[in-house]
């Protein structure tokens, strides 16, 4: 069945919102008129979204965001409908009783984040300014949710239309910020950290001496480890590599060192490679430029993914630079300091440039949840991590999305700050399963 959706004046913000909507989440065909003839003579199934209420069809009111050109402060005020929030209410007696559309726009085109804030201490979008965590639903994928329930409302009103419900999915990914805790660090580090292990008087400077001798391990050389832990269950993690100079928030070990060759070479076996962009290149083409050439140089492979350091982004400017470097694929849409859905969904989407008003294909990867958050900021205990983290799933799960975490090299080690965070992830992969 046909699917017809009427709208009296047809935007680049209302045809990117369908796009997702019908053509990502529905696997469904659309058109669109702003031919009232063509709408009211129309067989198959139809949507009805504008101010005309006698045309028939699906009726979803329009509250007027998608036909703008203009980006503004909005004062959005979230209201309830059961426990799912909604924006842009507008007409109880509609078919639903909010503009989908609009709302569905506001949150994965990031509007609010166009708009002028106040930066934390690395320049990004704190979680705290954002509406979702201001009214409390952060963690709930609200665009899912409203499109799980525009589905089930089409279904029921035309039966024979064809609308996939999606399926859960599981994509694993892994940050390398710090590949060794005390090998190839050179001779300036390694001697200023053995200054300081030896004032902390914990042994760690006995464990730092073990390691350089050969004795032990290295504590963060966990790769053979991530590796076993994917293969075993079939997975294939993405896994992103600072390829930078050392600088005072990149840290990595130098990427024309033959370790790092060889470590990326390893990781390959079992895992996709990808770029993990910089601090510094945060705003930096020339950088970026330069750290994507080495990693593919090392990698004999073109590099299209991409998660910024840090998550140290702005938009539009940090995607528009990515595009412009080649990168097809980015995975920075998430929080630091929150877990959560940062842009109310767990389904890709492509970027929206809002200051250009244009759809690109640029395609954004949304993560839930990382290690470094629920231990650092959060504070969590890794028994309520896990429970946190148990909660998410299930909120992925119940709208056939695509649940995404970040776990470090480190955190695999169950070393130090780390004890007790291997077994999270172990019963994470255990439940989501």
């Amino acid at each position: 069945m046909d699917l017809l959706i009427y709208t009296e004046q047809p935007s680049p913000r209302l045809q990117y919102v369908l796009n997702f909507v019908f053509r990502d989440c529905f696997k469904c065909d659309f058109s669109v008129t702003d031919q009232e003839a063509t709408f009211s003579t129309h067989k198959g199934a139809g949507i009805n979204y504008s101010g005309k209420y006698g045309l028939g069809g699906f009726l979803i009111p329009k509250s007027g965001l998608l036909a703008e050109d203009c980006i503004r402060k909005l004062g959005l005020m979230p209201e309830l409908s059961g426990e799912v929030p909604q924006l842009f209410s507008h007409d109880k007696e509609a078919d639903l009783p909010f503009d989908i559309f609009s709302a569905v726009f506001y949150m994965i085109s990031r509007y609010e984040e166009y708009l002028p804030f106040h930066p934390d201490q690395h320049g990004r979008f704190p979680a705290a300014r954002s509406l979702a965590h201001r009214y409390d639903f952060l963690e709930s994928p609200v665009v899912d949710l409203w499109i799980k329930d525009l589905r089930e409302k089409l279904t029921e009103s035309f039966p024979e239309l064809d609308i996939s419900p999606g399926k859960f999915t599981y994509l694993p990914t892994s940050d390398i910020d710090l590949p060794f805790a005390i090998l190839h660090r050179g001779m300036m580090r390694r001697v200023g950290a053995n200054i300081r292990s030896s004032m902390k008087r914990n042994g760690e400077l006995k464990m730092r001496r073990a390691v350089l001798s050969g004795e032990v391990k290295d504590p963060f050389d966990t790769f053979d480890e991530m590796g076993d832990i994917h293969t075993s269950r079939g997975l294939q993690p993405i896994i992103f590599f600072l390829t930078s100079g050392y600088g005072r928030y990149d840290k990595s070990i130098s990427p024309d060192n033959e370790t790092f060759r060889e470590l990326v070479d390893k990781t390959m076996k079992y895992g996709s490679p990808a770029l993990h962009p910089s601090y510094r290149s945060a705003g930096n083409s020339s950088i970026l430029q330069k750290e994507i050439h080495t990693l593919s140089a090392i990698t004999g492979k073109k590099i299209l993914s991409s998660r910024q350091h840090y998550l140290k982004f702005n938009l539009p400017e940090s995607y528009r630079q990515y595009l412009e470097a080649g990168i097809r694929e980015e995975y920075s849409m998430g929080f630091a300091s929150s877990i959560g859905f940062r842009a109310g969904t767990s389904k890709p989407f492509n970027f929206y440039d809002l200051e250009r008003e244009t759809e690109t294909s640029l395609r954004v990867i949304p993560f839930q949840v990382m290690d470094r958050t629920l231990k650092d900021y959060m504070n969590l205990s890794p028994e309520t991590a896990l429970q946190k983290i148990k909660q998410l799933v299930d909120a992925v799960r119940l709208v056939k999305g695509t649940f995404v975490s970040i776990w470090h090299n480190d955190a695999f080690s169950d070393h130090g700050e780390w004890e007790g965070w291997k077994d999270v992830y172990l019963e994470m992969l255990d439940y989501i399963k």
